[in-house]
Formats: structure tokens, sequence, C-alpha cells
């Protein structure tokens, strides 16, 4: 795998987790807004925004693994490197 593959995928692993890290502690932060305790608002922070997070992150690995199509090894292994930084980021978040 080039180097290059590992550096874009750790970029995109970085910025996918960043962005879904915020996006479920947004929806946290707006439950606790209304009143609701802190545990309830995990949970629902969680079931509402982190469903959202799982199918967004999975549409990003069936895109990023598309690239296997074009049967070109460098972009086979870009695509598969940056999926596989993908799920990590989904399953952290």
């Amino acid at each position: 795998i080039a180097s290059v593959s590992l550096s874009l995928a750790g970029m995109i692993g970085l910025a996918v987790g960043i962005d879904y890290a915020l996006f479920i502690f947004t929806k946290h932060r707006q439950f606790l807004g209304e009143g609701i305790q802190k545990n309830e608002s995990i949970a629902r922070a969680t079931g509402t925004a982190g469903s959202a997070v799982v199918f967004a992150g999975l549409t990003v690995i069936v895109a990023l693994c598309g690239l296997t199509v074009v049967n070109i090894p460098f972009m086979s292994a870009m695509g598969l490197t940056a999926g596989l930084s993908v799920l990590m980021a989904v399953l952290a978040s």
C-alpha cells in the first residue's frame, strides 16, 4: 500500500470522525437545553443522531469501496484503506 493511501485514509478518517462526533454531541446539547436529564439525553442522542451517523458512514464506505470497480490497484488500495478508516470512525462515534 502506497504511503499516500495511508495518509489519505488518516485524513478522511479524522475528518469523518470529527464530523460524526460533533453531530452526536450537538444533538446531546440540544436535548440538555430542552431540560432532559444527562443520561436520557445521551441515550436519545445516540439513538437519533447515532443511527444517522451509521447510515451516513455506511454510505461513505460503500462509495469508497466502489473505487475498486475501476480496477486500478492504486485507486483500490486508497478506497479500501479510506473505507476502513471511516468504519473505525463510525464505530468510535
